[in-house]
């Protein structure tokens, strides 16, 4: 069972219907560990009590395990792409990749964004923090602060308006978040349908 599982993982992606369903499963993943983090924080704001060590534990567990899914799928996912571009297969979202010079890191905040989009998840805008922080399997503050450098104007997602910002009030501050532009996603739809980029 175990090998079976493993040597799943070494097969390739036939087309753009694998590549862009097998990574919204990872998606799916990054969402509900975005959406428990969010939980625990409302839990926070709203108790007039600080949590309990064993509460704070439970808590750490469960996103340590989704972390530890995400990382397992992630890596299997990725190296199926390899092996499939080595073997002549063409992607949408690799040449859309190619042509505004995205990096690994980008690739997953634009295919998390399509997800997003596609699956009618309510808050389909995120914030710097909870971008980095969701996409954060290591648990380390210096991933995410090295992270927070593709949010600036020179970043590829941000220069090219794949994902732009929106402004929206909350409580008595405005939070900066983004969402994906209606053009990335029309263009990336138009190449799923055999277009070129212009």
């Amino acid at each position: 069972m175990e090998m079976a599982s493993i040597n799943k993982g070494y097969k390739m992606l036939k087309d753009d219907k694998e590549y862009i369903e097998g990574y919204f499963k990872i998606c799916e993943l990054f969402n509900r560990k975005r959406t428990l983090i969010d939980i625990y924080k409302e839990d926070s704001r709203k108790s007039k009590r600080k949590k309990s060590p064993e509460t704070t534990k439970k808590e750490q567990r469960e996103i340590s395990d989704i972390n530890t899914g995400i990382k397992k799928q992630d890596r299997l996912f990725w190296n199926k792409v390899d092996r499939s571009l080595k073997k002549g297969k063409h992607f949408a979202m690799e040449k859309l990749a190619a042509h505004y010079s995205l990096d690994l890191f980008e690739k997953k905040i634009l295919l998390f964004f399509i997800y997003l989009e596609f699956h009618h998840i309510s808050k389909n805008v995120c914030s710097e923090n909870e971008l980095v922080t969701t996409f954060d399997c290591e648990d380390s503050i210096i991933n995410k602060m090295k992270r927070l450098q593709y949010f600036t104007p020179a970043g590829a997602l941000i220069k090219n308006r794949i994902i732009v910002k929106e402004s929206r009030r909350a409580y008595i501050y405005s939070v900066m978040e983004y969402a994906l532009s209606y053009e990335a996603l029309d263009l990336f739809s138009k190449m799923l349908n055999g277009a070129d980029i212009e």
